[in-house]
């Protein structure tokens, strides 16, 4: 089988969506199928784990950094790149890792082309002003401008696709009932995680540093760090040896986010690590707690997959995809979103609980292995070959 995969990242993982990326190519590289990828040129820069037998396209990167909106200038690169492809080098399939950037790519033959859609923020959008006051006080107008106008221009993108492919049921739902698409061209594929990427992982309680609860996450004002900074407070007067380590680049907020520490007089416990490199991160799995996770809107994240992988117990909102991937009392707690007070509950029950910790760990464990890279790359092949 001859495929085309379309990524805006692999290799250097910025996103869930280039963790997934890099995953899926990898996992097909390994299963011998005849790979074209087609990815921006700073993709390509370190080699080291790719595979010699891929054949790597570059594409232009988008010339304006609209953080959010750049899928349309990839949109329109990956267009012009893969139609130049085409013509010397044919497919039996095109599958783009982020499906909206199908949207310029028109096919002139019968090849089937799949996205895969790893969220459902422009399908679920709505003009209901609170709503987008509550989640991105910052910058409210803006989004609730861009995840309008985005709903109409993703519905017509995913409707020109053969298939869709879904990481969650929740966002499979969603699709369909919003964008009244047929359940039969919705396939639902969960992320999975390369565990042999974790072999290093800990074993028993962590003692490198006691009482560290992990925060990973761009988006501060989705990924729900406010109300982790209010539960913050509810802890540290029970509790004064505990430290936040927060992972993740989110300029425009982070100082807001730093000012909500200071009226909380909470400051000196939190960490502000910014953007780190995966070597990194894997240090702060294994060295933390807890993993805090409470979104206001999410699918099926990397974050709490990665946790797993590392024997982390999760305390997550119980949203999107999140109950299909957290059992609660299980392998972490679920909680509503913004209920700070609960969240601050949980992370104290599991500091002062070894026991409790013990058995979590080991269930998230078991949870990452059902949710490997190669269980979601023996399913999405499935897909392939149903469509073809």
């Amino acid at each position: 089988m001859r495929l085309c995969i379309v990524a805006k990242e692999y290799n250097n993982i910025l996103s869930g969506v280039g963790a997934y990326s890099t995953n899926l190519i990898n996992g097909l590289a390994k299963r011998g199928f005849q790979l074209t990828v087609l990815c921006p040129q700073s993709c390509l820069t370190d080699r080291k784990s790719t595979f010699t037998e891929i054949n790597f396209v570059p594409t232009p990167a988008a010339s304006i950094d609209l953080r959010h909106a750049n899928w349309i200038f990839n949109a329109y690169n990956f267009s012009n790149t893969l139609k130049k492809q085409l013509k010397t080098k044919k497919a039996d399939l095109v599958h783009f890792t982020e499906a909206r950037e199908a949207l310029f790519f028109r096919r002139r033959e019968s090849m089937p082309i799949i996205g895969t859609l790893h969220d459902y923020h422009l399908a679920n959008s709505t003009l209901n002003v609170i709503h987008y006051q509550g989640i991105y006080p910052k910058d409210w107008p803006k989004r609730l401008v861009y995840y309008n106008c985005g709903h109409f221009v993703e519905k017509i993108c995913l409707r020109r696709l053969d298939h869709i492919i879904t990481v969650s049921r929740a966002a499979g739902k969603i699709l369909h009932d919003r964008y009244n698409l047929s359940n039969k061209r919705i396939s639902v594929v969960h992320n999975g995680i390369d565990l042999a990427l974790t072999t290093n992982r800990c074993e028993g309680y962590p003692k490198e540093r006691k009482n560290s609860i992990l925060f990973v996450g761009n988006n501060f004002q989705r990924k729900g760090l406010a109300t982790l900074i209010k539960a913050s407070k509810l802890i540290t007067n029970q509790m004064d040896n505990v430290k936040f380590i927060i992972v993740g680049n989110d300029p425009g907020v982070e100082n807001e986010m730093k000012t909500l520490c200071n009226t909380y007089n909470v400051s000196r416990y939190f960490d502000f690590r910014g953007f780190v490199n995966h070597d990194e991160l894997a240090n702060f799995y294994k060295s933390s707690n807890i993993l805090a996770h409470p979104p206001l809107v999410e699918n099926f994240p990397y974050s709490i997959l990665e946790s797993f992988s590392y024997g982390l117990p999760v305390i997550a909102t119980s949203v999107g995809g999140i109950p299909e991937l957290v059992c609660h009392g299980e392998n972490g707690f679920l909680i509503e979103p913004r209920d700070y007070e609960t969240l601050a509950k949980y992370i104290l029950i599991l500091l002062r609980n070894k026991k409790s910790w013990e058995r979590m760990s080991r269930n998230c464990k078991e949870t990452a292995e059902r949710f490997s890279t190669e269980t979601m790359v023996k399913k999405t092949v499935e897909v392939y070959k149903n469509i073809l």
